[in-house]
């Protein structure tokens, strides 16, 4: 199969809808919304809660849905506010697809109410948010036209939509397909079947055969057992150009390919989906960004060219001055003794008779005569004389020469941004990485060098939530032996805990407690296993939010330096994502990352310092969030160490 330029695909058909919902069903329903967020693209960000994991729904009208991990520059204003007051808290109970149109309803439900929210992938599409009885909550963009009106307050009404063509009987096929002059065009614009299920399913060669209830039904029967098949049994793949230019994705891998393209293979069509709108918006932005580059670079050669122009100009009216003015001063004397003759010619005789003292022309209103010397005209005022001449010759002179520095000051200036300008545009060509999310993000967390992951609070609540839900008996609590500070849970599963693993844990421990803001160098830390920490507290007591009874021997890891890495680990080449621990344990993962020990520089600044630093070795990292940084900082410090060293790029995660 081979055809002209391919049409970048840009929204889920409804049967990638129909794939990507029956995905999302085993994922999403009884999970609780946790938050809503607007992402840089203008999508709606609902962040998804369960007690072991965090989930991204990303929701585009007009465009997709499904599960993100690569989220960045997340904001909560505007109508997203209003979202978010409705859904926070809310369960999703259900997820379906209108017909088999492109239309995805959430249900949600709280203590007392029950709400719809619509996602039209149709273009013009809405998000829309009802309640039982259909009336609008929220939208995200009133709509008024023609077939209908999606108002605050009014009654929701879906825009006008195919019916399920699996469901239809012949008779009703032929009647539709029977309005069009060819079947394929019937297909797709009559019963709205995907344009992709169509090439994929029916020959060139049916297609071209006239309407009849066989060719019909063998028609109906090969696309609705495609469709079940794939639903069923999905293939996705994210088509590719040769030069790595994403064009279309499918939930099925095709049998038939354009020329200069090639197949890349995904485990869900969420994962397929989620990479190529990645990277499809990503090269958007880089196009988006190139070309202001190209404008501003544009303008700044034009200016140079006129400030180039211009110091031409200048120089070549400088070394007019200069000659004239060393040829004045050559004949100095000589110049003198003509101003004399012209004021006494003009006194005696009027300046009707000055052409006698030897000049070539005279202008009597200004008082200018002209004097010829060696081909050059020199001008001379006969009330000033030869000397004043010279003065203002000096001036102009001087006047010029600070015109030419000045430009070529300017100059210098705009060659400098001219060259900013080209290295910023060389980095677009270099796809910047986007934060990966995983659900312990939330939390100061460790993957320790045997592989088992440590989450720790970042306050009380935070504490106390980790101990009551996810703390076992076999698990290592760990905690800096100083009040204020994280709590760890180190998972094992059962496993023995290495001191190579507690170091790792308890670095973390002393380094996110009180100890760093009060500047102390080091802490003891104790861990005990679960079994060993209760919420109870002995009776006629009482425990605060984020305390723990401890029963038994605790175990101690002796003065703890308060000295924590915090690195940048790369993804396969795509994603990025913030890790800390000791030096050693972080060296060995990141290329690049700094060494922080407490200080009295702000978090604000050492964050800035880090990502200035990293981005000048790597310009995949400059959409890094500043945020993250934040977030993983102790508090006041200083930098230890720098290091970026982009050895390969790239680890695998």
């Amino acid at each position: 199969m081979s055809g002209g330029e391919i049409q970048v695909k840009r929204a889920l058909s409804s049967l990638d809808l129909a794939v990507i919902i029956d995905e999302l069903r085993s994922k999403i329903v009884d999970l609780y919304v946790d938050n809503v967020y607007t992402d840089f693209t203008g999508s709606l960000v609902v962040k998804l809660r369960s007690p072991t994991e965090t989930y991204y729904l990303l929701l585009k009208p007009g465009e997709r849905i499904h599960i993100t991990r690569s989220i960045s520059k997340l904001e909560t204003s505007g109508k997203t506010t209003l979202f978010r007051r409705f859904l926070n808290d809310l369960r999703i109970s259900s997820i379906k697809q209108l017909e088999f149109e492109r239309i995805a309803v959430l249900g949600l439900e709280g203590k007392e109410v029950s709400y719809n929210l619509y996602i039209e992938l149709i273009p013009r599409g809405i998000i829309a948010l009802t309640d039982s009885n259909n009336k609008v909550l929220m939208v995200s963009k009133e709509l008024k036209v023609k077939d209908r009106q999606v108002i605050i307050g009014g009654t929701y009404s879906v825009p006008p939509i195919y019916k399920d063509f699996r469901t239809l009987d012949i008779k009703s096929w032929i009647e539709v397909l029977s309005k069009y002059d060819n079947i394929q065009r019937g297909l797709i614009r009559g019963l709205g079947v995907p344009p992709e299920v169509v090439n994929e399913v029916i020959s060139d060669e049916v297609l071209k055969e006239k309407i009849c209830e066989d060719i019909v039904l063998e028609i109906k029967n090969r696309i609705t057992s495609f469709i079940d098949r794939v639903v069923n049994n999905p293939q996705p793949v994210v088509l590719a150009r040769t030069d790595g230019r994403y064009v279309s994705f499918m939930s099925f891998r095709p049998s038939k390919l354009a020329d200069g393209l090639k197949i890349l293979y995904f485990e869900s069509l969420n994962e397929a989906v989620d990479e190529y709108f990645l990277k499809l918006t990503t090269d958007e932005v880089v196009t988006q960004n190139s070309k202001k580059l190209d404008d501003e670079l544009s303008k700044t050669d034009k200016l140079l060219n006129e400030l180039r122009n211009e110091i031409v100009n200048l120089t070549s009216r400088l070394n007019e001055l200069k000659a004239l003015h060393d040829i004045t001063a050559l004949n100095y004397n000589m110049l003198e003794d003509v101003l004399k003759c012209v004021w006494n010619t003009v006194k005696t005789y009027g300046w009707e008779r000055i052409s006698m003292c030897g000049i070539s022309d005279y202008d009597r209103s200004r008082g200018v005569i002209k004097v010829r010397v060696d081909n050059v005209i020199i001008e001379l005022n006969i009330r000033e004389g030869v000397n004043n001449y010279l003065i203002k010759l000096k001036t102009q002179i001087s006047e010029c020469e600070d015109k030419i520095r000045k430009i070529g000051e300017v100059i210098e200036e705009l060659l400098k941004k001219k060259s900013v300008l080209i290295s910023e545009k060389e980095s677009l060509s270099i796809p910047p990485l986007v934060k990966r999310v995983d659900w312990y993000d939330k939390y100061h967390w460790i993957i320790t060098s045997d592989g088992f992951l440590a989450i720790g609070g970042r306050d009380s609540t935070q504490n106390e939530k980790l101990v009551r839900k996810y703390l076992n008996d076999d698990d290592v609590f760990l905690h800096a032996d100083i009040s204020g500070a994280s709590a760890f849970i180190l998972k094992l599963g059962g496993s023995k805990p290495s001191e190579r693993s507690l170091f790792e844990v308890a670095t973390l421990a002393a380094c996110y407690s009180r100890g760093w803001k009060e500047g102390l160098g080091s802490l003891d830390v104790f861990w005990v296993y679960g079994s060993q920490v209760s919420k109870k507290p002995p009776a006629g007591e009482y425990l605060a939010r984020g305390s723990f009874m401890i029963y038994g021997e605790k175990n101690y890891l002796r003065n703890v330096e308060l000295r924590l890495a915090i690195g940048i680990i790369v993804i396969d080449g795509k994603y990025y994502k913030l890790v800390v621990g000791p030096e050693d344990y972080i060296q060995s993962r990141c290329n690049y990352y700094a060494v922080l020990r407490p200080g009295d520089e702000s978090k604000e600044s050492i964050a800035k310092k880090m990502i200035d630093y990293f981005v000048k070795s790597d310009a995949r990292l400059r959409y890094v969030d500043l945020n993250e940084f934040l977030l993983r900082i102790p508090g006041p410090s200083r930098i230890d160490k720098l290091v970026a060293s982009p050895r390969g790029n790239s680890k695998n995660s």
